[in-house]
């Protein structure tokens, strides 16, 4: 049975108020303003009743003296309720205390009833007590009742409970007060306080999983691995845990502080005034007139303007209207100590205090973490607050023989000043601790610089320069040749003798570009050698020395066999023997120009790329235009060289195919921006295929006037092709070019108002079975819309703050969706925040509208620019059923399209439900599957047609329309494929051997996809990228924990990185306080010695030298003890290691898995999908780790398109390897 309780017409009523589509949401809110208003009512019955009994009998000066004793009860009271009140549940703490409150209540009104002069200080004491109690758990109990992402938007409603409490126990002391007596006032007191146990009842069992809402600690607080490292690295300062990660929290104490100590000495001010001017039931009757129509004003506040403040400002600007009224009025009152102005003091804590200042505050705890909120919400209100009123109470009895009442308005004035400077201090800090709880990593790197002359940093690079390590030895010397002070010269006979030809290749440039002395002896040597690789370059290198006795050699190679020895010495001697070298070569160089062969053709491309003489660039337009692709590449090779203005209409159409793509964009990237600008401005408002590549040809250029030009031009692009403008606008401001404000906001605005007229379209077709595909396009539209949004913010804003909102906003559970929010809150002002906060709002749900409503809308989509919702509507308007609902768009569709294009729309409907089941597109949109569904060829086969054989290269996949086909392995038959099934999809990641020859069974019917089309769809979105890339990890964890639990022991040499190490990295993990204070400033060695050891990690292969030390900057250090875990068993995995010095141990249980030393890297895998740990690590020995996060990664990898594919294959080869163990 639901044990849920149904909130019934008034819910309903208030659901659809407030545009709440959660029915137990709102059941909630109105049984917690019910519980609110038992609460308040009491209170105010309650203090009444004990204010008054207590003044009918003492005088005022006695009152000063009470307020010690308050406080310091309170303050015990309070520091025990933090103490232990997180033994507890909260749902089971509010019970208790209702139920001992209750009963001490009702003792208290015997013991008057006695006559017994003593109990009425204890009442006035323990009534304030009583009433903290109550209201703490209150609001304890509604944070974890609540839905966080609602509370802005709700809690007013709840704490209007509180206000009309007051309003109502106000008016009704007034008339209850004379027939009942101020004595029984405590039986009313008493039975709220009960009554408020009815509603907690009610509450938990509205709610669907209590245990969860209640739970006293999240389910990850169990303590990590790390825990006690990081103890060490604070120097055991463990007391300071709660303001370490509630940051804001000293701030908003001295605030508490401040005003609690100033509203003590008010309270002091009125009560003092008052009793000078009423006495016993007039006094009760006009408080409960003033508590009455306090709560009328207050209750105005708060359903009329509450709202519109936090929406427009903020809850950080909230917090300072309560302080800045109270100032003025104490002003004031310094000046005439009237009862007129102490009642307008007064009444503003009622009016303001308990309705804009308390919600901000409960609102900033909302987002703290759960396992400190109850904390801190517990060193607030019982330990600062009653700790203030202690301080106001000493005051009070030190101060007020000597002060008139007027006087005490000075420190009230110096407290209120104190309160709103803390305020303005709250907001970064607030702001931080938003930033701490969202699912985002430090990615900033830390300081420090690749300063060269460091004689320990080229000591290790010189040490790098003659290792075995291909890798190393590059980029050492990619490094030292660009060092003024360092000589490499002595070092390149040694290098032309090294294993790596990419090593011996890199020092044969150098040649080139330097022609250090000595070394025409190597060249010379290396030419003899006529097999060798380096000839070629060898040549180009002696020639560079333009030595009239090398002439003749160089010459004998324009007759060589080899083509690339032809065509190095052409370069050779026309770029450095003038005349003489060219009329020797411009024979050969006519001969290779008309070759019919590929080979020949290619190497005569790159000869002028060589040469780099810009008049010569007129043979090129022929090249860019060959038939080869591989003789187009060289030619851009080429062209990137020369830059000649009248290469650009030859390059730019090269940037459709994928294959001459990036080399199209490198060439036309290295123009002049005033040469090059005004050309690729013109082809991105043509809104053909080329403009979604322009972009990136912006960001290549890279400077400040590319900047502003591409963001002019914004506005002019079709939706899609905004996605790459803003991406690269992106990328480029990483490189710290600025936007301006002005333009951005305007953008952002005209954007906004696209998306809410895009709303009003879309959202009211949600639910309809015909409208199925077309209400997820819209969905993904919507979707597509605010991202583009979110990016233009990130123009403005940091983009590591601006995407950690976006993900946890969108991927989050409620706490981190509710953070996100909070954070846009934060960071903008004025319409910009009121746009971008209604954005990220759940949208209110719609009834579904009548059939003419949706053909209206369906035909104003129709002429919308989405070419994939469009072809939704389309397609599901050609089913007889939706034709016969919405006619008229139908018909549009049948009149606006021919037959043949109808069928077209069938056909790319039918493969879109063919790709959804080949598992490799698991996750990606029906758009994307639809870019990819246009890239299938039709191919057709005849029973008993090997369609694909055994061990032959793979380059494509196949989707099965109609027939039948047989799997067969070393001639042995393995299974059937039927319609629907695919085969070949890993050749289409990888390129590797067919590992099966498939033969049709029948008439076949198939689509082939292209491994290049592949790529040129799947790389051209990075979300679909990162996708298939982590569903591939994926597999290769399963496989390996498969191996792992099939045999003991494996030579697989990823074994222990997917099926352990890199399934199990802890939460971060720092050096030691010794070692952390050096790090905060790296040193060049620190950073070389990172990079050396990120060079080993393939996945990475095709970092350039800049993204390694931007990655090997942003590292963190890792300092373990032998015997330390490091992590364990299913935490979470968010990063990767690599060993600096040590050894580590991989183990799942007791099983040992295997031991890493230094300089292997584990953990890469969990880069890619997080997935928790399947083993544990520990160190054997001292070690010295660097750890890289998700994030850290995706900085740097998920903006390139050449790093995502190298990434891509490099993961489909491992599961290749990993299937075929």
């Amino acid at each position: 049975m639901d044990r849920r309780v149904s909130s019934g017409t008034t819910g309903r009523l208030i659901g659809r108020w407030i545009h709440m589509s959660d029915r137990d949401e709102y059941s909630k809110v109105i049984l917690l303003f019910c519980y609110l208003f038992c609460v308040s009512s009491a209170s105010t019955i309650g203090r009444t009743a004990a204010d008054t009994l207590f003044l009918s009998k003492y005088s005022a000066s006695q009152l000063s003296y009470m307020y010690l004793p308050q406080a310091a009860t309170l303050l015990l009271v309070g520091f025990l309720f933090q103490k232990y009140c997180a033994k507890l549940r909260i749902h089971t703490l509010c019970a208790a205390v209702i139920v001992i409150v209750s009963v001490l209540s009702l003792g208290s009104r015997l013991l008057v009833g006695f006559g017994l002069d003593w109990i009425l200080p204890v009442i006035y004491i323990g009534y304030d007590v009583f009433n903290f109690l109550m209201i703490v758990c209150f609001w304890q109990f509604a944070t974890a009742v609540m839905d966080q992402r609602k509370a802005k938007k709700l809690i007013n409603w709840v704490g209007s409970g509180g206000i009309v409490g007051g309003i109502a126990s106000g008016f009704g002391l007034k008339l209850a007060v004379k027939p009942l007596g101020t004595e029984n006032l405590i039986f009313v007191y008493a039975g709220l306080q009960l009554l408020c146990l009815l509603f907690v009842i009610l509450i938990i069992r509205s709610l669907a999983n209590p245990q969860t809402s209640f739970a006293t600690a999240p389910p990850s607080a169990k303590p990590g691995p790390g825990s006690g490292e990081k103890k060490k690295q604070t120097g055991g300062k463990t007391e300071n845990a709660l303001f370490r990660q509630v940051p804001h929290l000293k701030y908003i104490a001295i605030i508490s502080a401040a005003l609690t100590i100033s509203l003590t000495l008010i309270d002091y001010q009125f009560k003092t005034i008052l009793r000078g001017s009423l006495q016993n039931e007039e006094m009760a009757g006009f408080m409960g007139s003033f508590y009455g129509y306090a709560g009328i004003f207050a209750l105005l506040i708060q359903f009329f303007v509450i709202g519109k403040v936090f929406t427009k400002f903020g809850v950080i600007t909230a917090l300072t209207i309560f302080p800045f009224i109270l100032l003025t009025g104490s002003v004031s009152i310094l000046f005439a100590p009237v009862l007129a102005l102490a009642v307008m003091l007064k009444g503003s804590d009622k009016v303001l205090g308990d309705t804009i200042h308390s919600s901000a505050l409960q609102l900033v705890m909302f987002p703290i973490p759960p396992e400190y909120r109850s904390k801190a919400k517990g060193f607030m209100d019982g330990v600062v607050r009653n700790g203030s009123k202690g301080i106001a109470s000493i005051s009070l009895i030190l101060l007020s023989p000597i002060l008139t009442i007027g006087q005490f308005g000075y420190i009230i004035v110096a407290l209120l000043v104190c309160g709103i400077y803390s305020v303005f201090r709250v907001k970064p800090l607030y702001l931080q601790m938003l930033l701490s709880t969202l699912q985002t990593r430090n990615i900033e790197p830390q300081e420090g610089e690749l300063n060269m002359l460091d004689p320990a940093s080229q000591s290790l690079l010189t040490t790098a320069l003659h290792s075995g390590e291909k890798s190393q030895a590059l980029y050492a010397m990619r490094i030292l040749q660009n060092i003024p002070a360092f000589d490499l010269n002595p070092h390149i006979p040694e290098l032309l003798k090294h294993p790596a030809p990419e090593v011996r290749n890199e020092a044969l440039q150098y040649i080139g570009r330097k022609q250090p002395a000595g070394c025409e002896s190597d060249l010379t040597a290396m030419l003899a050698c006529e097999e060798s690789a380096m000839m070629p370059q060898a040549l180009i290198a002696l020639s560079s020395y333009g030595d009239d006795q090398h002439l003749d050699l160089v010459g004998t190679f324009l007759e060589s066999g080899r083509v690339e020895l032809k065509a190095a010495a052409i370069a050779g001697l026309v770029k450095h023997y003038g005349i003489e070298g060219m009329f020797r070569a411009v024979g050969t160089l006519k001969e290779l120009l008309k070759s019919e062969r590929e080979s020949e053709r290619i190497a005569v491309a790159s000869v002028f790329g060589q040469i780099e003489i810009a008049s010569f660039y007129k043979p090129l337009t022929s090249l860019l235009a060959d038939p080869s692709h591989r003789v187009r590449i060289a030619a851009l090779q080429s062209a990137e060289k020369l830059t000649v203005p009248e290469l650009v209409p030859y390059i730019v159409p090269l940037l459709k195919s994928s294959r001459t793509r990036q080399k199209a964009i490198e060439a036309l990237g290295a123009y002049q921006d005033n040469v090059i600008i005004p050309t690729l401005l013109t082809y991105l408002q043509q809104h053909d295929m080329l403009a979604q590549y322009i972009p990136r040809i912006f960001e290549r250029i890279g400077s400040q006037v590319a900047f502003d030009a591409l963001l002019e031009r914004y506005g002019e692009t079709t939706s899609d092709i905004k996605g790459y403008v803003l991406e690269a606008l992106n990328h480029m401001k990483m490189a710290r070019l600025q936007a301006e404000r002005k333009t951005v906001e305007q953008i952002i605005i005209s954007e906004t108002e696209r998306y809410w007229q895009f709303v009003a379209h879309t959202e009211g077709l949600d639910g309809i079975a015909q409208l199925k595909t077309v209400e997820e396009a819209a969905k993904d539209i919507r979707f597509h819309y605010v991202s583009l949004i979110f990016q233009l913010l990130s123009l403005l804003f940091d983009n590591k703050t601006i995407q950690a909102v976006y993900n946890n906003w969108r991927y989050g559970d409620a706490r981190r969706q509710a953070n996100a929010a909070e954070v846009i809150d934060q960071l903008l002002e004025g319409d910009l925040r009121t746009r971008i906060t209604k954005l990220i709002e759940p949208l209110p749900s719609k009834n579904q509208l009548p059939d003419a409503a949706v053909e209206k809308h369906l035909l104003a989509l129709l002429a919308s620019e989405s070419g994939w919702l469009k072809l939704c509507i389309a397609e599901s308007l050609l089913s007889s059923e939706a034709a016969d609902r919405w006619p008229q768009a139908a018909e549009k569709v049948r009149q606006s399209m021919s037959g043949e294009e109808i069928e077209q729309i069938r056909e790319q409907a039918e493969k879109v439900r063919l790709l959804r089941r080949v598992s490799i597109f698991e996750g990606i949109s029906d758009k994307n599957l639809s870019s990819i569904a246009e890239l299938l060829m039709p191919e057709t086969a005849a029973p008993g047609d090997a369609i694909i054989r055994e061990r032959e290269a793979g380059d494509a996949m196949f989707l099965i329309q109609e027939g039948k086909a047989s799997v067969h392995r070393n001639q042995v038959y393995l299974a059937q494929l039927q319609e629907g099934e695919c085969f070949g999809e890993m050749s289409v990641l990888t390129g590797i051997p067919r590992t099966a020859t498939i033969i049709a069974e029948t008439g076949m019917k198939l689509w082939r996809l292209d491994s290049s089309s592949f790529y040129d769809v799947v790389l051209n979105e990075t979300s679909t990228a990162i996708g298939l890339m982590k569903l591939l990890s994926r597999r290769i964890r399963g496989a390996n924990n498969k191996a792992v639990q099939t045999a003991k022991e494996t030579a697989f040499p990823y074994a222990v990185d997917a099926a352990a190490a890199s399934e199990t990295v802890p939460k971060p993990v720092e050096r030691q306080a010794d070692s952390l204070d050096a790090l905060q400033s790296l040193n060049s060695e620190t950073i070389l010695r990172r990079v050396f050891l990120l060079q080993k990690i393939e996945l990475f292969s095709q970092f350039t030298q800049e993204d390694y030390v931007r990655l090997a900057k942003m590292a963190q250090d890792v300092a373990l003890q032998p015997g330390e875990t490091v992590f364990a068993e299913g935490d979470e995995g968010d990063a990767m290691y690599g060993i600096l010095s040590g050894s580590i141990q991989v183990h799942k249980g007791e099983q040992k898995l295997a031991e890493l030393a230094e300089g292997q890297i584990f953990g890469e895998m969990s880069i890619i999908d997080g997935e928790p740990r399947s083993a544990g690590c520990r160190a054997l020995t001292r070690t010295e780790l660097i750890q890289i996060t998700q994030e850290q990664v995706a900085y740097i990898c998920f903006q390139r398109i050449e790093v995502m594919k190298g990434m891509l294959r490099e993961l489909a080869n491992r599961l290749h390897t990993v299937q075929s163990r």
